[in-house]
């Protein structure tokens, strides 16, 4: 199931069922509002607003776990076997490069309001801050949480991450 909350709260506005059997790994919304979903891991589905409707999807062939958005809308895919962050032209299946995360397992990626790549590190429970869209990283912290999977910035620049 894919449930749209009120804010951040426990209210649940709408749901709906997952365009596959398996929960969403990864989701993020594009510039125009459109809802993306990494399903079971290497799937990509743009929905129609926040909707089950699908717009469109692509195979991504990576074991994706968690998603996000460059600020050119180019998105980018954890691939936590590979140990690699994939970044794809815009929206689609064409991979413009790769690199090695800075830890054995990326799971957790976004991107803050300065274009700079936001990592965790499942193995090393670190949160890396990239220099832009890259493997640089300039600053690590701890994530005072075991195996730190999502994670997400809110409009004010504050982190989440679970």
């Amino acid at each position: 199931m894919v449930y749209f909350h009120s804010g951040v709260s426990a209210t649940i506005n709408s749901s709906f069922a997952s365009p596959e059997a398996t929960a969403p790994y990864g989701a993020s919304m594009d510039g125009a509002g459109n809802l993306l979903l990494n399903c079971n891991n290497t799937r990509l589905y743009r929905m129609v607003g926040v909707s089950s409707t699908i717009s469109s999807s692509f195979n991504h062939s990576r074991d994706g776990t968690d998603i996000s958005l460059s600020p050119t809308g180019d998105l980018l895919v954890a691939d936590y076997l590979a140990d690699k962050i994939i970044v794809f032209s815009g929206i689609s299946a064409t991979i413009l490069a790769s690199f090695a995360s800075p830890d054995g397992n990326v799971y957790g990626i976004t991107v803050d309001f300065s274009g700079n790549l936001i990592s965790t590190g499942y193995a090393t429970d670190l949160v890396y801050i990239h220099s832009g869209i890259g493997s640089t990283v300039t600053s690590s912290f701890d994530a005072n949480a075991a195996e730190p999977r999502g994670l997400a910035l809110d409009t004010a620049g504050e982190s989440s991450f679970c």
